[in-house]
């Protein structure tokens, strides 16, 4: 039984994202969370990098113009950075100290 707990306390551990904020305060990022975080940032540096290169992209015989590589590499970063403050507020207010009257 010791071991399953642990074993178990280790995995549950294992999969939370630890930052630590201007305040001192240790946050936890759900492992989710960061997956998305991290694809939405690796597109819009993909969106970057062809801006960058100029790589040509044609789809079924149709060339991708330039201007959408960048609304997509806006979009998802802009997505990525909402997400990842939506997520440090939250875990902020769960670690607030109640105070009670």
């Amino acid at each position: 039984m010791g071991f399953c707990h642990e074993f178990l306390s280790m995995l549950e551990s294992a999969s939370r994202c630890q930052f630590a904020d201007d305040r001192g305060m240790n946050l936890v990022m759900k492992p989710v969370t960061t997956i998305v975080v991290i694809l939405l940032a690796a597109v819009s540096i993909a969106h970057v990098m062809r801006l960058i290169f100029q790589v040509e992209v044609v789809a079924n015989g149709v060339d991708i113009p330039f201007w959408l590589s960048i609304v997509g590499s806006i979009v998802p970063a802009g997505l990525a950075w909402m997400l990842w403050r939506e997520n440090r507020k939250v875990n902020y207010l769960k670690n607030l100290p109640i105070r009670k009257k």
